[in-house]
């Protein structure tokens, strides 16, 4: 893989300097300074990178700008990465044949795991066809 050299990082800080809008309010000024390096960034790197990769970078970018930015709940970032990693099996039978083991214990897990899901078993068992 290409290795880019801190001079060729300058050039790109340099860049969105003069590329981001101007405004007379600092604020601003530095948020438009901060969106236009993102975006310089993220063209640069990808410009070093397979094709196959950059759907990857795309997300790890995304979720290290809204973890910096307070919007990134990690456990449930957590969760979505790996999943339930217990090796308990779950009290209550899976209601579709279609939904893996696996996912049925994903589903136990992601429900008990956050308030934003407690009724999402409930909605699933409700809704069987509507989901599958």
């Amino acid at each position: 893989m290409y290795q880019f050299s801190l001079s060729s990082y300058l050039q790109v800080f340099n860049l969105s300097l003069r590329e981001a809008r101007k405004d007379t309010i600092l604020e601003n000024r530095l948020r438009n300074i901060i969106d236009k390096l993102t975006i310089n960034v993220y063209d640069y790197t990808c410009l070093g990178v397979f094709e196959v990769h950059k759907l990857m970078f795309s997300f790890q970018m995304t979720i290290n700008i809204l973890d910096g930015e307070g919007e990134i709940d990690k456990k449930e970032l957590d969760f979505f990465l790996k999943g339930n990693t217990s090796l308990e099996d779950v009290d209550e039978p899976c209601p579709a044949n279609w939904i893996s083991i696996a996912g049925w214990k994903d589903i136990q897990t992601l429900v008990e795991s956050s308030d934003i899901f407690k009724t999402f078993k409930e909605d699933l068992k409700s809704n069987i066809n509507l989901f599958k």
